[in-house]
Parts: C-alpha cells; sequence; structure tokens
C-alpha cells in the first residue's frame, strides 16, 4: 500500500477512535468535590436505569450523610404538591401531576415509580422544584386556588402565593420570546430559583437532579453559576445520556432528509458514469466473483432502504456524536471530488479504480466508510451491517479489478 494511502486511513481511524473515545469520555462527572455540600445528578428525563441511579444515590445521601432535601428539575409549586402528597394517605395528588405533563419526557410510568419509591423508603424527603412554571396552566392554576382555599381568599401575607406567582410568570415570559431565546431566558430563572430555595433552607447538604444541559460549569449554565455563587462545594456527575440508550432502539422510521442527500451524492455520479465507463469494463465484469456480486447487491439495497427510512439521522445534537455526520459528509465531497477527477481523464481502467487523496480505491472505499460513519451516528445498527456487508461485496470487486490491470 502506498505511503499517502496508510496516512490517510491512519487519520481516518484516529479520527474514528477519538471521536468514540470523546463519546465516551464526554459524559463523566464535570466537576469533583467529595465533601461537597450540594450534589448534582444530570440525567435525560424519562429514562428508568436513571432514576433507578438516582435513588441508590438518594439512598446514600439519605441515610449516611443526614441529607433530606432534594431539588428537582420541576416547577416550584410541583415541588410543594409533592410535598403534599408526601404526607397524604393516598396518590391523588401525585396522579393529577403526573397527568398535567403528559406528552413531556419524563410521562413514563418508571417516573411514577421513582415518586413512589421516594415516599416508601425516604419518607422525610422534602422536595424543591427550581424550574420555570412549565404547565402553568393546568398545574399553577391549581396549586394557585389550592393555596387561595387554604388561606381562606385571604392572599395578601402568602409567600407561597408570591412564588408561585412569579414561577407563572418566569414561563410566560420565556416561552412568549422567541424559540431561541427560550433557554437563554429559562437558565437565569432557574439559577435564582435554586439560589432562592437553597438559602431559605439554611444551606444544609442537599442533592440534585436536572437535565444534563444545566450541569454544564459554564457561567451562564446552572452549575457553572451556583459555583461562583457559592465557591466550592459542588459535585456535579452526568449520568450516561441518550446517546447510548440509542443503540438499544429501533430506527425512527420515516424519510430522512439527510438519507436522500447522501444518497443523491452517491447515484448521480454513477448515473453520469454509466454513459462514461472505461473501455474493457464490460468484458471484466463478467469475471466478477459471483460471492462478491451478491454481496454488493444486498449491501446496497439495505443501505438505500436504511438511509431512507431513518429520521433519526435529521435529528442534529451538539454533542462529540455529531462529528461522525460531519466526517462523513467530508468523505462524500472527497468522492464527488474522486468522480470529478475521472470525468476529466481518459476514463481508463486503471482511472475507475484509482486511489485519491490518499483513499485506495475511492470509488468503493470512500461511500462504504461514510455509510458505516452514518450507522454510528443515528445508533443503527442494521446499517452499520449493512455497510460492512457492502464494503466486503464493493471493496472486494474492485480490487479484483485493480488487480487486473496492473497485470
Amino acid at each position: 500500500m502506498k505511503k499517502k494511502n496508510i496516512v490517510s486511513l491512519t487519520v481516518l481511524a484516529v479520527l474514528f477512535a477519538g471521536l468514540a473515545v470523546w463519546s465516551v469520555l464526554f459524559f463523566p462527572p464535570n466537576y469533583r468535590n467529595k465533601n461537597a455540600d450540594i450534589i448534582l445528578l444530570g440525567e435525560e428525563h424519562g429514562v428508568k436505569r436513571y432514576y433507578d441511579m438516582e435513588l441508590e444515590q438518594w439512598k446514600d445521601c439519605y441515610e449516611n450523610k443526614g441529607m433530606r432535601h432534594l431539588f428537582l428539575e420541576l416547577p416550584y409549586y410541583d415541588g410543594e404538591f409533592l410535598n403534599i402528597w408526601m404526607q397524604s394517605g393516598n396518590d391523588e395528588l401525585l396522579d393529577k401531576m403526573l397527568e398535567e405533563i403528559q406528552g413531556t419526557a419524563s410521562d413514563t410510568p418508571d417516573y411514577k415509580e421513582f415518586f413512589l419509591a421516594i415516599k416508601r423508603d425516604f419518607p422525610e424527603t422534602v422536595f424543591h422544584g427550581t424550574d420555570i412554571g412549565h404547565q402553568y396552566k393546568t398545574t399553577g392554576a391549581r396549586y394557585i386556588e389550592y393555596i387561595s382555599e387554604v388561606n381562606s381568599g385571604d392572599m395578601t401575607h402568602s409567600e407561597t402565593q408570591r412564588i408561585a406567582l412569579e414561577n407563572i410568570e418566569q414561563a410566560k415570559t420565556a416561552y412568549s420570546a422567541d424559540p431561541s431565546e427560550f433557554l437563554a431566558l429559562r437558565e437565569p430563572y432557574m439559577i435564582s430559583n435554586f439560589i432562592r430555595e437553597y438559602d431559605n433552607i439554611g444551606q444544609p447538604g442537599i442533592m440534585g437532579i436536572y437535565g444534563t444541559y444545566h450541569l454544564d460549569m459554564s457561567a451562564d449554565r446552572m452549575a457553572g453559576a451556583l459555583k461562583e455563587n457559592y465557591g466550592d462545594i459542588i459535585n456535579c456527575t452526568l449520568l450516561p445520556t441518550k446517546y447510548y440508550r440509542g443503540w438499544r432502539q429501533l430506527p425512527e422510521w420515516g424519510i430522512s432528509v439527510v438519507g436522500i442527500l447522501f444518497l443523491l451524492m452517491l447515484f448521480i455520479p454513477n448515473i453520469i458514469w454509466s454513459k462514461k465507463q472505461p473501455e474493457g469494463y464490460e468484458e471484466s465484469a463478467k469475471r466478477e466473483n459471483k460471492v462478491l456480486l451478491a454481496l454488493e447487491r444486498a449491501g446496497e439495497a439495505l443501505v438505500s432502504a436504511l438511509l431512507l427510512t431513518d429520521r433519526r439521522l435529521d435529528r442534529f445534537s451538539f454533542s462529540p456524536r455529531l462529528g461522525y455526520i460531519i466526517l462523513a459528509l467530508v468523505l462524500m465531497i472527497i468522492y464527488e471530488l474522486y468522480w470529478i477527477k475521472y470525468f476529466r481523464s481518459s476514463r481508463t481502467l486503471a482511472d475507475m479504480y484509482s486511489d485519491h487523496c490518499g483513499f485506495p480505491l475511492a470509488g468503493a472505499s470512500l461511500p462504504v466508510f461514510a455509510a458505516f460513519l452514518l450507522g454510528v451516528y443515528a445508533c443503527n445498527v442494521f446499517l452499520i451491517a449493512a455497510a460492512v456487508i457492502l464494503g466486503i461485496g464493493h471493496i472486494g470487486i474492485h480490487l479484483m479489478h485493480k488487480k487486473e490491470t496492473e497485470k
């Protein structure tokens, strides 16, 4: 193999391995402090195994560290309703609250089991909701009505009423703004709400459960702002995220725009090539290995179908795995440049099976590498397997043709 081919494949392998390692290391605890008073866990909402890990952590905090205050990514009034429910003899309040979050990421039976486990095993738990007032038209309005009844209609001196109304106004402000500004408006509210609750309880040790976004140590995110405000008493642990969960799920069926783009980049040059085939190609094709040809055809059909129908290819998130789809795009651009070089050449068999930019058998290897990377990006084991099948057949046939031309 030529030196430049070795270099290109080595760079590709290093990039792939680097992205894989980064994806794994992207989610460790991002700030450690064994003696922390504020222990924060970052989760993906609605996933049972995260709830199980959180219950184990709360058990340690509750039994071994004497903690009783649990902060959650919920509105203030949700936390208050949960505290009332903890003292009740039935689950009506919990059921009503969960009914009003239908359609959200937390709308799962496991979320209810999480709270039931806390009531059963850690009955002295006190909840604190520090998010903006989501569901203010339902849960929020119901809480205001409840407080009014408790205070016999006199709301003048009710601190909980004031905080609940403020929480509702926070949500109205955030939701009425442009969607692109939602997070920027929401985060400062979450920070101030957390500080209010933490200061009101006299700053004992607490545990908090939030989405991983809020546990970034940047100054404009909740965890970073808390560290700036309270100093070195924060411990953040980011639980494994949806990237790993995705491998256990079936593709999200539908038409994929990314898949269509990829196939257009693949098919258009080949359609042009069908009218500009190199001399002697048809004779050479008659000698192709039947097993490799069958693998190539099966791989082409499977890759095409899976690229077209997995909508997870269209879901972009700013995480290390985004590098896989960017790298796949770069390889396909190199693939297009390979075809431009071929069409401008004398179009011989040697030109067709040539290397390009250091990639051996560029016309076969580049799209296979790209399809494999897209499979990794979408957590689609079927697409990865199809790319491997295509690679064995397609690259194998090209390799045989190349050896013939060299002879």
